[in-house]
């Protein structure tokens, strides 16, 4: 039994232009997941810290002092 998927392996070059095309699409792909990631692994933790009532803050005197 022979492999399948020799069959798919071509003698013929894509041309230049789609080359190019395609490393392009794969470039934005990967720049817009870096942005999603780093609003993920920013903001959402920033977000968390703000909102949570441990957190010291001017308006919330009593989580500045220190136990003495």
């Amino acid at each position: 039994m022979s492999n399948p998927f020799l069959q798919l392996n071509s003698e013929e070059s894509a041309p230049e232009n789609l080359k190019k095309a395609l490393t392009s699409e794969i470039d934005i792909i990967r720049n817009s997941i870096e942005i999603v990631r780093l609003y993920v692994d920013f903001f959402f933790p920033a977000i968390g810290a703000i909102a949570s009532p441990t957190a010291s803050s001017p308006l919330n005197p009593e989580s500045n002092e220190r136990n003495t």
